[in-house]
């Protein structure tokens, strides 16, 4: 994240939107293991 503010103040938009959807790939993948099968917040959903 640090990368992605530096490279957008810095005008590089290539590297900047490239980390960006790396973090955003990085939250969905935590989402999805975080919801898995006998995990703590999966059981607080009711899935």
């Amino acid at each position: 994240m640090a990368v992605a503010v530096f490279s957008i103040r810095r005008g590089w938009v290539r590297i900047h939107a490239s980390f960006m959807v790396g973090t955003m790939a990085g939250l969905l993948a935590a989402g999805a293991f975080a919801l898995g099968p006998g995990r703590f917040i999966s059981r607080l959903f009711g899935a």
